[in-house]
């Protein structure tokens, strides 16, 4: 009983810690370069989750293979399932931290998202713009594509500044969980 009380509070703790350095991230204003443009990458922790989630979902594999003979048919499935769940979940954030960047200035804004693809739009062409609170993307809409820029970018708040300067939104509007409070 003890001892499952603290391993919740442990994870508890784990996840808070986590989730309160890659606010923290986000809240950090980026520099400019020499030519005035942005360019916001995702924090190093996704890749770190994304190896570890590799290395979990190896370790896995392998302890399977190495007890199968032992093992009933559920527990197999169940070992698959972990593993591969550690995969996936292992690839999309390394994919996240490898790919997703955004690069803006005051007239546009360039979006590449976790599979390496690029849209870019002017400012003047944004018709709407919402944020999924579940998925943690700000979704920039033009009359011909869509982009998507996730909350824990690195220096996401200057990306909000120029938002509000350049557009007819504001972070309060969007319920931005990072910017102006």
């Amino acid at each position: 009983m003890l001892s499952s009380i603290i391993e919740n509070l442990f994870v508890g703790v784990a996840i808070a810690g986590a989730l309160a350095i890659l606010q923290r991230s986000s809240e950090r204003k980026s520099a400019p370069s020499a030519s005035g443009q942005f360019h916001l990458k995702m924090p190093m922790f996704y890749g770190v989750l994304g190896v570890m989630g590799w290395v979990f979902g190896t370790f896995f594999l392998s302890m399977l293979i190495v007890a199968i003979a032992e093992m009933r048919t559920v527990i197999i499935l169940v070992g698959i399932g972990v593993s591969a769940m550690m995969f996936i979940v292992g690839s999309f954030c390394f994919l996240y931290y490898w790919n997703h960047e955004v690069k803006f200035d005051q007239t546009s804004v360039e979006v590449t998202d976790h599979y390496g693809n690029t849209a870019k739009i002017k400012w003047t062409q944004v018709v709407d713009m919402n944020f999924g609170p579940i998925s943690g993307q700000l979704t920039i809409k033009s009359a011909e594509r869509s982009m998507k820029v996730h909350q824990h970018l690195s220096g996401v708040i200057s990306l909000v500044d120029v938002i509000e300067s350049t557009t007819r939104w504001t972070a309060r509007e969007l319920k931005l969980p990072f910017g102006r409070k």
